[in-house]
């Protein structure tokens, strides 16, 4: 019984790991697309600017808004991704921590068997 709570345990550890390198992997999704909302906000700010070379850079401005609302797009979609591989790393976290304390208890109840087990032979030899 304990090799199987130790074992379990250990997994509980190894889903904690996982879970945390899902949140760190989100917030990192998080940072890029702040980082791309931002860039996206500039270059739109750029094209409402009026300046005396504002015509010469128009369509460049144009191709590099696209392609940054694009990364975003992208960006989007990798962080609901990672949002969803979270809420799984979660779950197996939660079923793991559940394992764990089942096969405490049943360590516990094994232990307190035992103990019993122990004194009813005492008693019995008293007698």
């Amino acid at each position: 019984m304990q090799a199987r709570a130790r074992k379990i345990r250990r997994i509980v550890k190894a889903q904690e790991q996982l879970k945390l390198a899902e949140e760190w992997r989100l917030r990192s999704l998080d940072g890029r697309l702040a980082k791309t909302e931002a860039a996206e906000g500039e270059l739109v700010a750029a094209l409402g600017a009026e300046s005396a070379l504002h015509g010469l850079f128009v369509d460049a401005t144009v191709r590099r808004l696209r392609a940054v609302a694009e990364d975003a797009a992208r960006i989007r979609e990798a962080k609901e991704r990672q949002s969803r591989k979270l809420l799984a790393s979660a779950t197996l976290l939660r079923t793991a921590e559940r394992l764990s304390a089942t096969a405490e208890q049943e360590m516990q109840r094994e232990i307190e068997k035992k103990e019993l087990l122990e004194l009813i032979g005492q008693l019995v030899q008293r007698c």
